[in-house]
């Protein structure tokens, strides 16, 4: 099982500081009191291509996460007490956004090379809110039938997973079910593959106005392994 936390820092923190001391000093710490932690990765979030913009993004500056946190366990009881130690008083005096999920992965896509610095390529990450109306076995159903296009599509990703939303551990949470997580190992690869053509773009846009709702900010990261 996996532990998904978005974060972002206090208007009165810089962003870049936030992240410094996120990967620096307080990933370490965590990783001290929950040696049950089997993986443990810190995406470090930047600005995205401007050519991937859409009607879905916004213009705030505040729409935004600047760390994404992802940890992986062995039980739901650990999955529950990573999630408390890590929304510490620490971390709640550095980031006034803090969305917290317990996570199944179903992995679409993986062309990934167990030996490339992942580092080095871009993982997108979003939350998504689907149709209210829609029950958890048709939002499931949706999406996966979204992904067979989305590997068409999306012909430079090496990886794509969904993120199925178990438990929301946020303090105010959000009603988001489902998280995407996509891999491009360049910039290239991202920024000028990332739709095989205009009409791809639009066939993305118009499969996922039928189960998605609203998508939260979406999130350009670079990884960094605490614990492989």
């Amino acid at each position: 099982m996996q532990l998904i936390t978005f974060l972002r820092a206090r208007q009165e923190r810089k962003p870049v500081e936030f992240q410094e001391w996120y990967l620096n000093r307080f990933a370490s710490r965590m990783q001290q009191d929950c040696p049950f932690v089997l993986r443990h990765v810190v995406n470090l979030t930047e600005a995205g291509p401007e050519e991937l913009r859409t009607m879905h993004d916004s213009d705030d500056p505040q729409a935004r996460y600047d760390v994404v946190t992802q940890l992986w366990c062995e039980t739901v009881s650990e999955i529950r007490e990573a999630s408390a130690r890590q929304l510490n008083t620490d971390l709640l005096d550095w980031a006034d956004v803090h969305h917290s999920y317990s996570v199944q992965e179903r992995v679409v896509l993986d062309k990934s090379n167990a030996q490339s610095n992942r580092q080095n390529g871009f993982k997108l990450l979003r939350e998504l809110i689907f149709f209210e109306d829609l029950s958890d076995a048709a939002a499931k159903r949706c999406w996966a039938h979204h992904g067979n296009l989305a590997v068409k599509i999306h012909v430079g990703m090496t990886r794509y997973s969904q993120l199925w939303v178990e438990e929301t551990l946020s303090p105010a949470p959000l009603p988001a079910r489902g998280i995407s997580e996509l891999f491009f190992p360049t910039h290239e690869d991202l920024a000028q593959r990332y739709y095989e053509s205009p009409r791809g773009r639009e066939q993305v846009l118009h499969d996922t106005g039928h189960f998605i709702q609203k998508r939260l900010p979406r999130v350009y990261s670079h990884e960094h392994v605490v614990k492989a």
